[in-house]
């Protein structure tokens, strides 16, 4: 690799140009190492002496967003969509002979149980990969075939219109619609408020006293009794 990342984190006890020591680990330097003709590599210590130094984390959760390097959301989305699996399957196993649960029931469930599980921080889908809005669409096509007893070569989409659900896409649509649209109205004052003090004064947001109520947000659920 033409970077060295540190393994572990710790605080740099040595560095110099060909080798630094980050606590009880160590990395070496390439010097001048020939690449093709006429290139070479010559690494060079960024860290100095007595530096701390934080571990590469390709995924890390705050307010309850897994944000990962590349800025795709790709974990959260995974995430949503895991969720998701396991509500379809928890009302599947409902309509089972053991139970016998009627379909207007089961699909009354996926509306109110596992649709929210999707739709919530629905923002991730639009910059994470497509595969993973596909997939949650896949899901869906497949519950609902199964609880109409549809054969699996049929349409999804005749499903969907029966069962008078919106295609996945449509419904993260009008959530980040319906987010922004409440971002955008001067009367909810408890949103606008909230977005101001993320926007223009993060730090007032640690002293929030979060016991009264929840909401929905785009950076999670946030609890709050006053500003």
């Amino acid at each position: 690799a033409m970077v060295v990342r540190a393994r572990l984190s710790g605080k740099g006890t040595y560095v110099d140009s060909s080798r630094i020591e980050i606590g009880s680990d160590h990395h070496e330097l390439k010097k001048y190492q020939g690449l093709n003709e006429r290139t070479c590599q010559n690494q060079k210590p960024i860290v100095k002496l007595g530096d701390e130094v934080i571990e590469r984390v390709k995924v890390i959760r705050c307010l309850g967003v897994m944000f990962d390097e590349r800025g795709t959301f790709q974990a959260e989305a995974e995430k949503r969509i895991n969720a998701f699996k396991k509500s379809i399957a928890f009302i599947s196993r409902l309509g089972a002979h053991s139970w016998g649960c009627p379909p207007a029931f089961l699909i009354k469930l996926f509306q109110t149980v596992a649709i929210p599980k999707l739709t919530h921080n629905a923002w991730t889908f639009a910059v994470a990969p497509k595969k993973h809005l596909n997939h949650a669409e896949r899901l869906q096509k497949s519950f609902l075939k199964r609880v109409l007893s549809l054969p699996k070569c049929s349409s999804g989409d005749v499903a969907q219109v029966h069962t008078a659900i919106l295609p996945v896409e449509l419904l993260l649509t009008k959530k980040c619609a319906s987010l922004g649209l409440r971002f955008l109205n001067a009367n909810d004052n408890i949103v606008a408020r909230e977005h101001e003090s993320f926007t223009h004064n993060i730090a007032n947001t640690k002293q929030l006293i979060c016991k009264k109520c929840s909401f929905l947000t785009p950076f999670g659920i946030i609890a709050i009794e006053q500003f």
